[in-house]
């Protein structure tokens, strides 16, 4: 978290340092260095999630690490979670699964009904209307 916000103030040598030192911890492979230069944001912000993706793998962290990257900016990089469905997703279910992402109301659950008959100031996601 640090090296993201780092990163985020302009400070990508020591958001880099941070992230070798991961790295050298863990014994990474080389081959999944993504050698960034300090000065490219978009990079080492890719190289932060490859390495949170694998410390945290089966923590349930994912999806959070991802959507608050990828809605920085107004969703200046929507593509990170477009580009995990490329990968992810069956090829027949592709096309549909990136089309509900790009509908930014679909990145939240909907309210539970319950709650909703409960709290009258409640208006669902407009994703699940």
């Amino acid at each position: 978290m640090k090296a993201e916000a780092l990163n985020e103030i302009g400070q990508g040598q020591q958001a880099l340092d941070i992230i070798y030192t991961i790295r050298d911890r863990a014994n990474a492979l080389d081959n999944t260095d993504l050698t960034p230069t300090a000065n490219d944001k978009n990079l080492i912000q890719d190289f932060i999630l490859e390495e949170r993706a694998r410390e945290f793998c089966f923590e349930g962290k994912r999806w959070f690490d991802v959507l608050r990257n990828a809605k920085r900016k107004n969703y200046e990089r929507l593509s990170i979670l477009l580009s995990m469905v490329a990968i992810s997703a069956p090829p027949n279910s592709q096309q549909s699964a990136q089309a509900k992402l790009r509908d930014y109301n679909s990145h939240y659950l909907p309210i539970y009904l319950y709650e909703i008959q409960t709290n009258k100031l409640l208006v669902q996601n407009p994703f699940y209307k």
